[in-house]
């Protein structure tokens, strides 16, 4: 994968995570956090990189979503 196609993805999830992104426009109540998209661009570069992710996060990052 190019480097512009994985700076695309980035942006893709900076978008989806965001105030007026998707998860906004289908939840009620959400909340921008951004230890969830720091996570979530986390796991982006885990599996571009075929590498491996451990994630410790508290209450109310995401991890289930």
């Amino acid at each position: 994968m190019e480097d512009s196609d994985q700076q695309n993805l980035g942006k893709r999830i900076s978008a989806f995570f965001s105030p007026t992104g998707a998860l906004a426009k289908r939840l009620d109540g959400y909340e921008h956090r951004g230890s969830q998209e720091r996570m979530a661009q986390a796991c982006l570069r885990a599996l571009l990189e075929d590498g491996t992710l451990i994630v410790e996060a508290g209450t109310g990052t995401g991890k289930t979503l």
